[in-house]
């Protein structure tokens, strides 16, 4: 049985303090198009397309992983818009060295519209191929987020710290000290 996860990705913007190929100097958020020789993906699992009135990019299967390609983030904001079609999770991971050693923020899809389920967002580092998910029950927490509709998240990662935010962004949603 082929497992589907579908999940829409609209604007995609990075502001970033440090990269591994040198400090940006200006600072200036880089809006990443979603176009498909901007990414790294296997055949069949993406679809590029116009979603809602925006550019989109949409992520058919739950096995397969879509990669900004040339770039190496460490610290900084990454901004995006989502909406959680797939019923289990939708997942953004960054400090990405593979599938071994990587940082994952993710929504448990099932949860939206429910602003009381104390797990729907979740942080959870991978530490020699293993999602540390369980041992870090703490990095998960309520959010609000809708189905049919786009999603505003903006995350905040500096050093071993980061502020998640959720549709609202002045309040963070979950912080990881």
């Amino acid at each position: 049985m082929k497992l589907t996860k579908t999940i829409i990705f609209g604007l995609i913007l990075l502001s970033i303090d440090s990269l591994g190929q040198g400090k940006s100097s200006e600072n200036k958020p880089i809006q990443i198009a979603l176009k498909a020789e901007h990414w790294e993906y296997k055949p069949q699992s993406v679809e590029f397309l116009e979603y809602k009135e925006r550019p989109a990019m949409k992520i058919l299967t739950s096995s397969d992983q879509v990669v900004l390609k040339d770039f190496t983030f460490e610290n900084g904001t990454i901004e995006y818009d989502m909406e959680p079609l797939d019923q289990r999770f939708a997942s953004l991971y960054f400090r990405w060295n593979g599938l071994s050693e990587n940082e994952c923020f993710y929504f448990r899809t099932s949860r939206a519209e429910n602003s009381q389920a104390i797990d729907a967002i979740q942080y959870a580092p991978y530490i020699d191929g293993i999602n540390l998910w369980d041992m870090l029950f703490h990095y998960q927490t309520s959010a609000d987020f809708k189905k049919d509709r786009w999603n505003h998240v903006k995350l905040v990662i500096a050093g071993k710290q980061m502020r998640v935010y959720v549709n609202d962004m002045n309040t963070p949603t979950l912080e990881v000290p």
